[in-house]
């Protein structure tokens, strides 16, 4: 089992609880604190650390801790979810990162950046869902971080007037 402490950094453990290995991180700049978990894909651990300054997702090596990559994810202000993994047919899988303002693919084995979506919110919190050949990510309105960018949200009421034609 690996844990993400964001006062240290990522920590495993053998099945009998004692540690395997330990890689520190941080300080982070972020002023909410960390809320990603680390995930596994293959031989290696996968954290997205985004912060305000000097974002990066890394891999490390699950069972010697060491690290295998590490990208810099200069895009990315903040954002609190924990990547997803997409498993495309008849291709390598990718970690799909929600981050400030991006939906960002990137590559499992080198880390390389390959395909990316904008229009998403600040301060994406959820975890990028992957269904058949689709991926859903939450988002309100983007911008939201940007002064003089906001996008201005109906009420309610006329949202229902608008959409729910058959009142269900």
């Amino acid at each position: 089992m690996t844990v993400f402490f964001p006062e240290f950094g990522l920590i495993a453990f053998r099945k009998n609880g004692r540690e395997r290995w330990r890689f520190p991180l941080g300080p982070f700049n972020n002023h909410h604190g960390m809320a990603s978990s680390p995930i596994l894909v293959e031989d290696k651990v996968l954290l997205q650390c985004a912060q305000d300054t000097n974002a990066f997702l890394i891999a490390v090596h699950r069972q010697t801790g060491r690290l295998v990559w590490r990208t810099q994810r200069s895009e990315v202000i903040q954002g609190f979810s924990t990547p997803a993994l997409y498993y495309p047919q008849g291709e390598p899988p990718q970690i799909i990162t929600s981050g400030s303002f991006y939906l960002i693919a990137y590559g499992t084995d080198t880390g390389e950046k390959l395909w990316w979506v904008g229009g998403l919110a600040w301060q994406p919190k959820t975890m990028p869902l992957v269904g058949k050949n689709l991926i859903f990510v939450h988002s309100n309105t983007w911008g939201t971080g940007d002064p003089g960018k906001q996008v201005a949200m109906p009420a309610f009421g006329v949202v229902l007037q608008e959409r729910d034609r058959n009142r269900d």
